[in-house]
């Protein structure tokens, strides 16, 4: 038998040590397979740690990552169902599954990128992916736009107030002015009176 195995074997605190070392080992290592990276990926987004996220994520869809780039129900988990594998790409099958049993759950396929030796989360090609997020993302640019739009109408408000305060005094001089040069073109005629009778 292997001397350091029959160390192990025969001191229980020894092996307990062993036991936790290889644990920790196993804990600290990062995901590497596709289904790895997608479960560690979208559990960091329902968690809304940015920071974990863009770790997984491909170097030119960094940028679209935030806390708010998708909501979620809370306390879901993420499962992971069929993976193909082509070359530098690989989909896989995801499914988010909300605590309540009552929601649905939301399934579509992660896009990867192999970037160097690991594999990464090509977001911008996810997002494509998944339903109605698009569509999501469209009314929330809208409804920003919208927002960005009353609150420049506001600011702008008093500004429009005064030119036309300044636009009414301006007609109402033109109008005093109209009406001068009409008295001198036509003076007011003098009543006519009836001759005196005698």
């Amino acid at each position: 038998m292997n001397k350091a195995l029959f160390i192990l074997i025969k001191s229980p605190a020894k092996t307990g040590l062993f036991i936790v070392w290889i644990v920790l080992l196993s804990a600290c290592e990062a995901p590497k397979t596709p289904e790895q990276v997608t479960a560690a990926f979208w559990q960091a987004m329902i968690e809304k740690d940015v920071e974990t996220a863009i770790q997984f994520v491909t170097t030119d869809s960094q940028a679209l990552i935030s806390a708010d780039a998708h909501e979620f129900p809370d306390n879901a988990s993420v499962a992971t169902g069929r993976i193909v594998i082509e070359d530098q790409h690989a989909s896989v099958e995801t499914f988010i599954v909300p605590e309540d049993t009552n929601s649905l759950r939301q399934s579509f396929y992660t896009e990867l990128q192999k970037e160097g030796e690991t594999w990464k989360v090509d977001f911008r090609q996810t997002i494509n992916a998944i339903p109605g997020y698009a569509l999501g993302q469209l009314f929330k640019s809208l409804k920003g736009i919208g927002e960005n739009l009353n609150k420049q109408l506001e600011e702008q408000m008093p500004l429009f107030e005064k030119e036309i305060e300044s636009f009414g005094r301006e007609l109402e001089k033109q109008k005093q002015e109209l009406e001068k040069r009409l008295e001198k073109l036509f003076p007011p005629s003098q009543p006519k009176g009836k001759p005196d009778s005698i």
